[in-house]
């Protein structure tokens, strides 16, 4: 709307229901009735899984990778009104991939950097760690639920997935479906944002650091892996509730 002197105006969102947002990327071959579908079908998934495991409890976990490098992001930083502060910006293309997994009710975390970009070899070997890791933590009487994407490079060669975890695939182009992509955003403007790094070395220390810092915070990571779509699956669902100890 404009008004009568000639300058834009807008309602607030108390008046209109309205906030002025950002809106989260999508891939251009993104499928939204995919995306739907797996939302839907999660309630039934789960149950079908429990069915496949009898007695046991199940814990939902998350799995991702994410690059981490020296031509990192400016975020915004308090600063004096009518200021304008700077921050370095480095233009080097060093960079590391972080690989990891959370469980946010349990407590789990899994991570570790590597060199480079995902080469299938070296992603299937990775992958196979964190099943491994995986298989030792879950107790006795729990059944892991596992959650990642299905990029090429992830499903490169045939993983050996153990007795008590179960992998659940993504639909393709829909990293919005795993709340562990929240983890990484969360890393990368708290930690690792107006910053410079001189090496390799430098940016493996402070990936691991930041992710350390953040997952041992329990309420942080329940709060920034929380998925609404999971979370109203699981929650008449007692035997299938995600991380119940």
């Amino acid at each position: 709307m404009v008004d009568r002197r000639g300058k834009s105006a807008f309602k607030s969102d108390n008046t209109v229901g309205y906030r002025y947002l950002r809106p989260r990327p999508r891939h251009r071959k993104a499928d939204p009735a995919q995306v739907e579908a797996f939302k839907q079908a999660w309630p039934e998934r789960l149950d079908k899984i429990a069915a496949e495991h009898p007695g046991k409890r199940l814990r939902v976990y998350f799995q991702d990778e994410s690059r981490f490098g020296q031509q990192g992001t400016n975020t915004n930083v308090w600063a004096e009104k009518g200021s304008r502060p700077t921050a370095v910006r480095q233009t080097e293309y060093e960079y590391l991939w972080v690989i990891g997994a959370v469980c946010p009710e349990c407590l789990l975390e899994l991570g570790g950097a590597r060199r480079r970009a995902p080469q299938p070899a070296v992603e299937h070997a990775d992958r196979q760690l964190i099943l491994g890791a995986v298989r030792k933590t879950i107790p006795e009487g729990k059944h892991a639920v596992m959650i990642w994407d299905g990029a090429g490079f992830h499903t490169a060669g045939a993983l050996r997935v153990p007795e008590n975890v179960t992998l659940v695939k993504l639909p393709p182009y829909s990293p919005e479906l795993n709340p562990i992509e929240n983890l990484w955003r969360y890393l990368k403007s708290h930690f690792s944002s107006n910053r410079a790094y001189a090496d390799y070395d430098a940016l493996e220390a402070a990936a691991m650091a930041a992710w350390r810092v953040a997952v041992l915070d329990q309420d942080l990571v329940r709060s920034v892996c929380a998925a609404p779509y999971l979370d109203r699956a699981t929650s008449n669902r007692k035997r299938t509730t995600p991380g119940r100890h």
